[in-house]
């Protein structure tokens, strides 16, 4: 018997056994038979075909179709179907998964748009701090080629805010268009109409914030130039100091409230030892929704009127501060209690040289599928947005980092903030991961390059971050698992954490706690605006959650009905 090449079958659903019988030519009685099986091997889900050539007397010409044993052929369907089956249901499966699990794929045209080098500039950072004013100061830092310092300052407001409930039959969103970038301009703003008639300014958007306010002719003893004429407060309303929202924005503070009533002044500390002082009043803001339909609510913020410290430094680019945090009196939570759109706020913060992106309010936007989602970690007294990391990765390498650590120190996503901070604990081993894999890439500490703390020259100076991210791997937090297992992750790769220096350095965007010169009582690891562009980032403040997605940032979701940007 010979055995024939193996070929695959192209039907699956031929089995059993053909033979051929072919007469002999001359009546000799050397008539030949072919015999061809017909098998399917599960494991490779192809067929094969093994034939075999015998020498057999056949006196007629014939094709013979063999009747399988009893019970055979319904038997192997019948295990066919079932494999088939179960095949179906792990597909579906690993596709639910992949939908609602992690995004492994990144969207990196956006991060070189054929500049030489990434301009260095830091962020308006707003950090964590005490009721009580901070200790840092801009002397701490480093500023770049003139560039002025504006990172470390954040504010805290009062203790504790109870959330606002929206109507549960809210079904809208309101898109706004980000502009900004790392340089020139150094903050990511949006514009929004205020007052009536409505009149256009720009806001620092930063969901570490809790109270919008707006540079004011009160008139302003102390305010910088800014792109627009500052805010009158003629027509607004004042906020009686014997309001909630009022004494707790004054406690702790040099103000306070008249057995009488009246206005209700505020002054609120920033960690760089900046200053805003101003009074608590209230104004209409127009939106335009998606459903094409302009809405006007009124809204609670801040005139300010006296600006100390980088505050006061001009030109600014922008003409206050846009809050975004869980507080009752952020923006978006009066948004929802007003009955405009659900307390929902996301932002897309584009990278590369161009900047910009888009932001929106409501839940209208939200992806339905692809978002990854972990719990807010809700405290007492702080409105910030806090989630647990429980494993740090950098590349395939976990960070040897002890449970107590991560379990004690939350992380906490802030716009507000221009890097990514670990506590010391946590950078100790992230920077000891880091340089033992640049272990033979030739890159070298640089401590000549004073633009951040850790810096590394190349044999040539870089001209982009793709360049000198080949050196380096992507940063995994694994924020522990969901539903059937599936880990919670968020990404971020050496474009989301690198900067190239004008020296053609690179240089670690993720830093030490420690260098914002702060107590370390106070340490906290925060998500910043390096880290935070190129995601798609929700934050959901009626299911107390966020969410993330890769994004280009370049275009908003879809809507149900067209709209356009205010």
């Amino acid at each position: 018997m010979e055995n024939r090449e193996q070929r695959p079958m192209m039907s699956s659903e031929v089995r059993g056994v053909v033979i051929i019988s072919v007469p002999e030519g001359d009546g000799k009685g050397d008539g030949k038979t072919v015999c061809a099986a017909f098998t399917f091997q599960d494991k490779q889900q192809h067929h094969h075909v093994t034939s075999s050539l015998q020498i057999e007397p056949s006196p007629t010409q014939t094709v013979q179709h063999p009747t399988p044993p009893p019970g055979g052929r319904p038997v192997l369907e019948k295990i066919g179907l079932k494999r088939g089956i179960l095949f179906m249901f792990v597909l579906a499966i690993v596709a639910l998964l992949w939908f609602r699990g992690p995004s492994f794929y990144y969207i990196e045209e956006q991060w070189d748009d054929g500049e030489d080098w990434v301009h260095v500039h830091r962020l308006y950072a707003k950090h964590i701090v005490s009721m009580a004013p901070g200790n840092s100061s801009p002397d701490d830092y480093v500023a770049t080629d003139g560039l002025y310092e504006r990172d470390f300052r954040r504010r805290t407001l009062w203790e504790h805010v109870k959330q606002a409930a929206a109507p549960e039959n809210i079904n809208g969103s309101s898109v706004f268009p980000i502009r900004g970038n790392i340089y020139p301009d150094g903050l990511y703003y949006m514009q929004l109409l205020v007052g009536n008639p409505a009149r256009p300014y720009f806001l620092d958007i930063d969901t570490g914030s809790d109270l919008t306010w707006l540079q004011c002719n009160a008139p302003c003893s102390n305010c910088p130039e800014t792109p627009h004429p500052l805010y009158n407060p003629k027509g607004a309303n004042l906020v009686d100091c014997k309001q909630p929202v009022c004494s707790q924005l004054q406690r702790g503070g040099s103000f306070g409230c008249s057995g009488g009533g009246g206005q209700c002044d505020y002054e609120i500390q920033y960690g760089d030892s900046s200053s805003t002082t101003g009074v608590l009043l209230e104004d209409l803001v127009s939106l335009q929704l998606t459903n094409g339909t302009l809405a006007q609510s009124k809204a609670v913020f801040g005139c300010s009127y006296d600006q100390q410290g980088s505050f006061a430094q001009s030109p600014s680019k922008t003409d206050g501060l846009l809050s975004l945090s869980s507080a009752s009196v952020a923006f978006p939570a009066q948004l929802a209690a007003n009955g405009i759109v659900k307390n929902v706020v996301a932002h897309c913060l584009a990278g590369g040289n161009h900047g910009g992106g888009y932001m929106f309010f409501g839940d209208e936007l939200v992806p339905s599928w692809g978002m990854t989602w972990t719990p807010v970690v809700r405290k007492p007294y702080k409105e910030n947005y806090y989630v647990n990391v429980q494993k740090i990765q950098y590349g395939f390498s976990t960070l040897d980092i002890g449970k107590d650590v991560l379990e004690g120190n939350d992380f906490i996503f802030d716009s507000g903030t221009s890097y990514t901070y670990f506590v010391p604990e946590i950078y100790s081993a992230f920077v000891s991961a880091v340089q033992e894999g640049l272990e033979g890439s030739g890159l070298e500490r640089d401590t000549s390059d004073q633009t951040l703390p850790l810096c590394w020259r190349g044999k040539t100076p870089f001209r982009s971050v793709s360049e000198a991210s080949r050196s380096f791997q992507p940063v995994t937090l694994n924020f522990g698992t969901s539903w059937f297992l599936a880990s919670r992750f968020m990404i971020f790769i050496p474009q989301a954490y690198l900067v190239i220096t004008p020296q053609g350095n690179v240089c670690m965007g993720i830093m030490d706690w420690s260098e914002t010169g702060s107590d370390a009582s106070e340490a906290v690891n925060i998500i910043g605006d390096i880290s935070l562009r190129g995601h798609l980032v929700v934050y959901d403040n009626v299911e107390h959650q966020i969410g993330w997605m890769p994004s280009d940032c370049r275009k908003p979701p879809k809507a149900p009905r067209s709209f356009t940007f205010v």
